[in-house]
């Protein structure tokens, strides 16, 4: 499992945040933005935080497994511990006190296959647990961040936003990265100082719309 969550490509987002600027009949190029959620979910506060959930999911699957692992490894030294004092006392011991070993370590054996397949059916039934887990944390922290998404893309008058995984080039003066980073932590410290004052948070202020673009005349 992947320490750091993944957002899925939002691809082409159409935004209707000109379209009441926009006159019928009066065409003109579409003002578009480009959003890194990758970055987003990794270096917003609140992404950090949901990181380290998945994190911990993912730490307590390697303690189990370590922890089954040391535990065969503990099985096979005490059935090789069996057969080698068979092996050394094989000439001392009578039929009945051999079959008793032999007993003792097919017993031991069987214990270690049982071990085995429980304990790996127990690790998939965790990490199939802990991807759910993930799965909801991700999504989760999508809803928290597209409203500042959409508002920093319709503060800043954009038409289209592009995931910057699904464009073929980038130019970072149309990303807006940075700016949902920050409105995401204000955000996120309003609503931690509201928990304390036991108030309301109050909405971060939008930044000012860009002006409409003037339509290029037509030749």
């Amino acid at each position: 499992m992947r320490n750091s969550l993944i957002f899925g490509v939002l691809g082409v987002v159409a935004l209707a945040a000109t379209a009441g600027a926009q006159d019928a009949g009066k065409a003109r190029n579409p003002k578009i933005g480009i959003i890194d959620m990758d970055r987003v979910g990794t270096e917003s506060v609140v992404g950090k935080g949901y990181a380290q959930q998945v994190a911990t999911l993912q730490s307590e699957i390697e303690t189990a497994r370590t922890k089954k692992e040391t535990d065969l490894k503990k099985l096979d030294s005490e059935i090789n511990g069996l057969q080698e004092e068979l092996e050394k006392q094989a000439a001392l011991l009578s039929e009945e006190a051999k079959e008793k070993k032999q007993a003792e370590i097919k017993r031991k054996a069987r214990e270690r296959e049982a071990f085995l397949d429980d304990g790996r059916a127990e690790l998939e039934k965790m990490v199939q647990r802990a991807e759910n887990q993930a799965k909801a944390l991700q999504n989760e922290l999508q809803q928290k961040i597209r409203p500042h998404m959409e508002s920093v893309a319709k503060a800043q008058g954009l038409d289209i936003l592009l995931d910057s995984r699904s464009a073929m080039a980038l130019n970072g003066d149309f990303d807006i990265s940075t700016d949902v980073i920050t409105r995401v932590d204000e955000a996120e410290k309003a609503k931690g100082a509201s928990a304390s004052s036991g108030k309301p948070a109050a909405a971060p202020a939008a930044k000012p719309a860009a002006p409409a673009p003037k339509p290029t005349a037509k030749k």
